[in-house]
């Protein structure tokens, strides 16, 4: 993640650092940044509110209501994403069964944010830029996904798993028979 200064004229006062992300696999670190961030929020807000007058500079740098409240949005979209790459990540051997589990959480967690956002629900409110990204995840794990057709190995591997057995069909026969998952 890079700080990178907006630019701003000095008629409108002190710079405002603006977070940009660098690489889409690091949701981890925003998360937790964000945790924190919010966690500490009143604290920040106290030592800003105690800083002479001369340190106006400083105190611009607060984040507004609606700053906060967009953070507080993004923390439970996030936190699907850092469940998703903890589990696997921790995992000795990585299993077919698993990852195409771990795929369908998240692809779900994907579509139900995506519909939220079309049908402009409030708990997403401010999120909308969020929508190309979401789509284009869901377009790359679709991707993915779709090549598991393409071998039994995929199939086999998550019937024969004893923590997945024939959830994954079941799965499927309630919620769109006769579709890929993912299409």
């Amino acid at each position: 993640m890079i700080l990178q200064q907006r630019q701003r004229s000095k008629s409108q006062g002190p710079k405002r650092p603006k977070f940009l992300w660098t690489a889409g696999s690091q949701w981890n670190s925003a998360l937790q940044m964000l945790k924190t961030n919010l966690e500490l929020s009143p604290a920040i807000d106290h030592f800003l509110n105690e800083l002479p007058q001369s340190d106006q500079g400083m105190r611009s740098l607060r984040l507004t209501a609606a700053e906060i409240d967009l953070a507080k949005k993004i923390v439970p979209f996030l936190e699907v994403f850092a469940s998703v790459s903890t589990t696997l990540g921790a995992e000795k051997y990585l299993t077919l069964s698993s990852a195409v589990g771990n795929n369908n959480h998240l692809y779900d967690h994907l579509k139900d944010y995506e519909e939220k956002i079309l049908n402009k629900d409030p708990s997403v409110q401010g999120l909308e830029e969020l929508l190309p990204a979401i789509q284009k995840c869901k377009k790359k794990l679709n991707k993915y996904y779709k090549m598991t057709d393409h071998s039994p190995l995929y199939t086999l591997a998550t019937a024969l798993d004893p923590q997945v057995k024939n959830a994954l069909w079941r799965k499927w026969d309630r919620e769109e028979p006769n579709e890929n998952y993912l299409a």
